[in-house]
């Protein structure tokens, strides 16, 4: 039994635009999918202060960075995707960081004056000393702004800044106070959907 050429041709162009409608109704549900998921997340310019601040704590042992950064990155991503790009290797699985694995994070890049603090070896054979680094990272909750990671990146290692995002230095009405940790908040804090009070 032959088929006419015009059924063949209808056939053909329908089994194409039922594929097409396909296509474009999962490209529609995986874009609201990242949408719903970077929903109620800390906007960018709060994010770049809470890093900031975290950033330039010197009371702890290490260091950090020394003024204001030359330059910033960042993105959303999961933890499991910061410690990658950190690390360049998975979470370990009997790692303590495997249950951060899906949590959805800012990872912050700073370049710029990052000192690092060394103590000096208990024998005294090798006295204290200032390391300086060019870039450091950040890793914060995404929702809540918890830092989670702080690395000073070592010296010689450029990280490549192509993964990420140019981000601004923020406005001074950025820099809102985070609760202590454990953070434990009641109201949400300013987000990418919801403008700041």
């Amino acid at each position: 039994m032959k088929l006419d050429p015009r059924r063949q041709l209808m056939s053909l162009l329908s089994g194409t635009l039922v594929l097409l409608l396909g296509i474009l109704a999962f490209l529609i549900y995986q874009s609201r999918a990242v949408e719903k998921a970077e929903a109620g997340t800390l906007a960018p310019d709060i994010a770049v202060a809470r890093a900031l601040t975290v950033a330039g704590e010197f009371d702890l042992p290490y260091g950090g960075l020394r003024g204001r950064p030359t330059e910033i990155y960042g993105r959303i991503m999961t933890y499991a995707e910061a410690n990658d790009l950190l690390t360049g290797r998975p979470i370990a699985p009997n790692s303590l960081e495997i249950e951060l694995a899906d949590k959805q994070v800012w990872l912050i890049l700073f370049q710029g004056n990052i000192v690092e603090h060394v103590p000096p070896v208990s024998d005294g054979s090798i006295p204290e000393k200032q390391v300086q680094h060019s870039q450091m990272t950040v890793v914060l909750d995404a929702f809540t702004g918890e830092m989670l990671r702080r690395t000073l990146l070592a010296p010689l290692i450029k990280f490549d800044v192509r993964t990420l995002s140019e981000l601004p230095y923020p406005a001074e009405s950025s820099f809102v106070v985070f609760p202590t940790h454990p953070i434990q908040t009641a109201e949400p804090l300013p987000s990418a959907t919801a403008p700041a009070n």
